[in-house]
């Protein structure tokens, strides 16, 4: 069976059917150029769904594409952009319906994994094509990465920030609310906390004070392996908290939760007991 009659259900894959030199083979693909995951909305089911725009480079440079998956489940990436061996097969896994006909993963290093219902492929450059187009994807390029969710980071580098910046000692690499030093402030009780969401939650918590700027994010998911803590801007921790279980199967205040400003010196914390606290490590 041939690469077009094996993946004929993905939308728009003549485009790559079309090129020359031919193209092999999704393999081929082995840098990630941008990433974009974003929320939507599937009319026909009414739910909420994550949709990842991912475009990706060939090793030698000739080709650039962009694919859409659309409703992406179980989503995992790793820190680096190089992706080897990424490969896409139709899956046979039927369990939650065609929310699975596909299944993306790298077969070498296991740098990204997931399933989503349909991919399409939105646009493939060549090399002659990219040059002509450079100064627009400049722009193009700016506008995607500041609409990016999130990065994982390493622990070292946020436990080593949080000494130098805050001077504040941390017991364990992998560290927790109970594993932090704090100021004096005591936390605070939240009312009926079991009965909240993680939208409602988020709210009380940064009634404490407005999170701005660049943020690091610690909940239960950055403590498993392949994860770390979230690098993200303020205005996309909405986006985070509200994501969050249909992304990792987690709620966002699942158990405890950290919020990290170094530039603002201040630390948001939730308590699994329903308690939340904001701790400044510079007096204002």
């Amino acid at each position: 069976m041939t690469f077009g009659e094996t993946f004929h259900k993905i939308k728009g894959i003549e485009k790559l059917l079309g090129l020359k030199p031919e193209f092999y083979g999704w393999s081929c693909l082995s840098k990630i150029h941008s990433l974009y995951l974003y929320g939507d909305y599937d009319y026909e089911e009414w739910w909420e769904i994550q949709n990842l725009r991912l475009v990706m480079e060939s090793q030698d440079q000739e080709y650039r594409v962009t694919l859409l998956f659309r409703d992406v489940t179980s989503f995992f990436l790793a820190q680096s952009t190089e992706i080897s061996g990424f490969e896409i097969e139709c899956s046979e896994d039927h369990a939650f319906g065609d929310r699975r006909n596909f299944y993306i993963f790298a077969f070498e290093e296991g740098d990204i994994r997931f399933y989503c219902k349909e991919i399409e492929v939105e646009d493939v450059l060549n090399r002659e094509v990219m040059k002509a187009k450079a100064k627009k994807e400049v722009k193009e390029n700016e506008r995607r990465s500041s609409g990016m969710l999130y990065q994982i980071e390493t622990w070292r580098e946020v436990r080593e920030r949080f000494r130098e910046e805050l001077d504040g000692a941390v017991c364990r690499m992998k560290f927790g609310v109970d594993d932090i030093n704090v100021p004096g402030t005591a936390m605070i009780p939240v009312p009926d906390y079991e009965g909240l969401s993680d939208e409602e939650l988020y709210l009380r918590l940064t009634g404490l004070c407005e999170p701005a700027g660049e943020l690091y994010v610690i909940t239960d998911i950055c403590y498993k392996d392949g994860f770390g803590p979230f690098r993200l801007q303020a205005e996309n921790m909405e986006q985070l908290v509200s994501c969050h279980q249909h992304i990792f199967s987690e709620l966002f205040f699942d158990t405890d939760a950290i919020i990290i400003s170094f530039p603002m010196k201040r630390v948001w914390m939730f308590h699994h007991s329903g308690c939340i606290g904001l701790f400044c490590y510079k007096n204002d």
